[in-house]
């Protein structure tokens, strides 16, 4: 069976899409430089209350890249459910991002790396 140009065309474009989105998936799962930053602030403690329609949190987030997966977080708002924190109240979160700090103090805003590597002593690299 003989393909046709425009068919074999379309067959290549496909592999390439294909082969393309595939890089990205592995490029947004595999090891980040801050991978273990962020595994020593969780051991240290850290911890942060995020909402996911929250931009001030996807800030934060971008700062880490794929190593914000080790840092330990709860979502604040219900699924659908915007400019609410339902979930943390009882935490007595009332905007997001906010960091508990390790003597339990919790401090709202997106902070920068090298801050977090102050408060819990974490290395931050190069």
């Amino acid at each position: 069976m003989k393909l046709s140009s425009t068919t074999s065309m379309f067959l290549l474009a496909g592999v390439v899409v294909v082969a393309l989105i595939g890089a990205a998936v592995l490029k947004n799962v595999g090891p980040s430089k801050y991978d273990d930053f962020a595994q020593c602030l969780a051991e240290k403690g850290a911890f942060v209350y995020e909402a996911w329609w929250c931009s001030a949190c996807a800030a934060q987030e971008e700062q880490f890249g794929t190593a914000y997966r080790h840092v330990p977080k709860k979502e604040c708002a219900a699924a659908g459910q915007s400019s609410s924190f339902a979930l943390c109240e009882e935490d007595g979160i009332t905007s997001t991002p906010t960091w508990r700090y390790p003597d339990g103090s919790l401090n709202p805003g997106v902070h920068p790396m090298s801050a977090l590597s102050e408060i819990y002593g974490c290395e931050l690299p190069q």
